[in-house]
């Protein structure tokens, strides 16, 4: 079946668009991109798709899935598409997982546009898009509580650093709906001035999911503690609580011998 023409193009640019998308159950069905969405270079056509990443970042296939979903989300509205970002894991990343990332971001360009696309009963025009996000886009709850999530940032053992040692438990917002932050960590633990990298890293990691999070132990060295490794930790953090809720599967929160994440009821990794 042929679909709608490509007659009305984006009349401004949208930049930021970010899908992180996870289907549990599914064990290939995991994509992470980042888009810009600008309007066309030319009159009439199909949308253009520009893949900036290198086929060692994303497997040409998955850059094509990229395209079509991207094609069919836009349902008649015409861009110029960037994909500037794409975080690919061999085991859990399948092409069908990315056409429909695809699909979602080109969803979330047009309502990030005000543009309204044709709706259908299992469709409505306002969705929610859960895993999209850009910059502006006020983010979904997160859908549980997760307690006790502790992050080890512990890189060059031996040499200098960066460390950081975090316990947090991250749980939906409150009543005002906005992501919040308290340490009830003594200062000689955690000393407040790495509290804004833990902050821009709980952001980064969380992809626009709104939690309320409380750090409820800490630890730093005075030598090897940086705003890096609190970053880090920070980001570690809020990949976990999306992965213990179900948001993400485990192997996007990237755990290895000098970045430990751990939570109750995790299962062990070998």
């Amino acid at each position: 079946m042929a679909g709608r023409p490509f007659s009305t193009p984006i009349s401004a640019p949208v930049r930021d668009i970010r899908v992180r998308y996870h289907r549990p159950g599914d064990a290939g069905a995991y994509a992470h991109l980042l888009a810009d969405f600008e309007p066309p270079s030319g009159p009439g056509g199909e949308p253009e798709f520009v893949n900036e990443l290198s086929r060692f970042q994303l497997p040409p296939g998955h850059a094509e899935a990229v395209r079509q979903g991207v094609r069919e989300g836009l349902d008649g509205h015409r861009a110029l598409v960037r994909l500037r970002k794409g975080t690919f894991y061999l085991a859990d990343s399948a092409e069908h997982g990315y056409r429909e990332a695809g699909r979602l971001a080109a969803r979330g360009a047009l309502l990030a546009a005000g543009l309204r696309a044709p709706g259908t009963p299992s469709e409505p025009l306002d969705w929610e898009l859960p895993g999209v996000t850009w910059p502006g886009r006020r983010g979904l709850p997160l859908p549980a509580a997760v307690r006790g999530l502790t992050v080890r940032v512990q890189y060059n053992r031996g040499g200098c650093g960066p460390f950081a040692l975090v316990t947090a438990d991250l749980e939906p917002p409150g009543p005002g709906g906005g992501p919040e932050l308290l340490s009830e960590v003594p200062e000689d633990r955690l000393p407040a001035e790495y509290l804004p990298a833990l902050r821009a890293g709980l952001a980064d990691g969380l992809c626009g999911v709104l939690a309320r999070v409380r750090i409820t132990d800490g630890r730093c060295h005075e030598v090897d503690s940086s705003e890096l490794g609190y970053e880090l930790a920070g980001r570690a953090a809020g990949l976990g609580a999306l992965a213990a809720t179900g948001l993400l599967p485990d192997a996007a929160v990237g755990d290895s011998y000098a970045l430990r994440v751990t939570w109750p009821g995790r299962p062990a990794r070998a």
